[in-house]
């Protein structure tokens, strides 16, 4: 039934898809900052 609804409603699917891509987004962010720690640290 859930399911169902999410299918027909477009509006719940692209705010889906965006919140998938901000998540991503950040978590490059947060490995490319740690991998930038880290080479300071190495230094």
């Amino acid at each position: 039934m859930v399911l169902n609804a999410v299918k027909h409603d477009k509006n719940v699917q692209i705010r889906f898809k965006c919140y998938l891509v901000i998540e991503k987004n950040l978590i490059m962010i947060e490995v490319l900052k740690w991998k930038k720690m880290k080479k300071i640290m190495v230094k």
